[in-house]
């Protein structure tokens, strides 16, 4: 059983910290007043972390903290509370599935209450966690607290610990929503044959496991475009791939045993088996939140038969902070097999002007050995630039030089 909400700590007096990804919460008018946040990193933190669990909770009760094990498990995360170099508060907060997160604990030192610091650090954990994209912080909370949290805007809502743990008896359920679900508008559009496609759009923000879910949930799509470009890479290349290009593309690494019977004597459908299990591999076993940023911006859009709903297609716009200002990455990108040469693709790629109408450019990079899909791009107004990617084909789109893909996204028609 896990511990429930504990609402007391200590103010430990520790040495000076480098503030590294901190969120701080500064008093108008009184400097002393100003807090940080600060993710536990250092010894010392962790000491405070560990000193405050147990002496504060498991003393009283008469154990050993049980559960030191999360300190080093990627689901928990521990903060402590700062003002100025003293450490007055800390919280224990559990990342869960569906973008929700429990706060397992939340203590402010005793001579430091009743000024507001309490809230100050709720109000910094829930920043951070919507940062990080979830949607719902929820909490046990003793019926001591129940005020606390009403007056910060919690309300009673379901725990369900995936876990199954189970609070004490007392306790009332209480969670809050960080993030609204957007009512993203549906589109509709025609492919080149006047058949009705709907477009559904989503956007992810940060760094969050629902990154990983989502395109885990698009992977079928994915897979059969790349699964064609890659199998048409391997066999129809004419150079010979060097030591340099096996440690540095997973593809050619996974494939290399395939490839030592020479050029032109590949077996294809073996070649095409080995890299579908592969791909199939490859996205199910990473951990795609783990690649990007807590500032990234990605937007999903599916293209659908608007009769059957059948998912044809799917494109994923990446936006981040080192980007230069306007700039879009189109990341993945697949249509299936059925359901190209609709014109589906050039549909998908222009829904960037209707979702961010002030994108400046799109880029994106292909195999060299993809012509069609090179000979597309530039058809759309595409242009080659050089990369640094071997084995890969590096296009750009920018809109003081072409309309082509701006027109079309005028042409959608918000669905009622």
């Amino acid at each position: 059983m896990f511990y429930k909400l504990s609402v007391i700590a200590v103010s430990l007096f520790l040495g000076m910290h480098s503030y590294a990804q901190e969120i701080s919460f500064q008093g108008i008018n009184n400097m002393n007043k100003e807090v940080k946040l600060i993710q536990c990193m250092q010894p010392h933190e962790w000491e405070a972390a560990k000193n405050l669990r147990q002496k504060y909770f498991f003393d009283k009760i008469s154990i050993v903290d049980p559960y030191t094990w999360t300190f080093d498990h990627a689901e928990h995360i521990h903060f402590v509370l700062y003002q100025n170099i003293n450490i007055i508060g800390y919280a224990h907060v559990q990342r869960w599935p569906q973008a929700r997160a429990a706060l397992r604990i939340i203590v402010i030192d005793e001579s430091f209450r009743n000024q507001g610091f309490g809230g100050k650090f709720l109000t910094l954990c829930e920043k951070w966690l919507k940062k990080e994209g979830y949607k719902s912080l929820h909490t046990e909370s003793s019926p001591q607290a129940r005020s606390f949290y009403e007056k910060h805007g919690y309300q009673e809502m379901p725990f369900n610990d995936p876990d199954g743990y189970q609070g004490d008896p007392q306790d009332i359920p209480m969670g809050k929503i960080l993030l609204e679900n957007k009512k993203n508008e549906i589109f509709l559009a025609d492919d080149y044959f006047k058949k009705p496609i709907i477009l559904e759009w989503e956007e992810i923000i940060g760094k969050t496991e629902m990154l990983d879910t989502k395109i885990k949930s698009i992977s079928k799509i994915l897979i059969p475009t790349y699964l064609k470009q890659e199998v048409e890479f391997i066999s129809k290349n004419t150079k010979v791939f060097t030591s340099e290009d096996i440690a540095n593309d997973f593809m050619i690494k996974a494939l290399a045993p395939l490839l030592e019977q020479g050029k032109g004597k590949v077996n294809l459908k073996l070649l095409e088996e080995k890299t579908k299990n592969v791909l199939d591999e490859f996205f199910e076993s990473i951990n795609w939140s783990q690649y990007s940023t807590s500032q990234d911006v990605n937007i999903f859009v599916i293209a659908k038969d608007q009769k059957t709903k059948e998912q044809l297609g799917v494109i994923q716009f990446l936006m981040r902070p080192e980007f230069p200002e306007n700039n879009v990455k189109a990341a993945l990108f697949g249509i299936i097999p059925s359901a190209q040469n609709r014109g589906l693709e050039k549909i998908l790629m222009s829904s960037i002007f209707r979702l961010r109408p002030d994108t400046q450019r799109i880029f994106l990079h292909t195999r060299s050995t993809n012509q069609q899909a090179i000979l597309d791009y530039e058809n759309w107004g595409f242009t080659q630039f050089k990369g640094n990617l071997p084995h890969w084909t590096d296009l750009e789109y920018l809109v003081d030089q072409s309309n082509i893909l701006q027109k079309i996204a005028e042409s959608f028609v918000v669905q009622n």
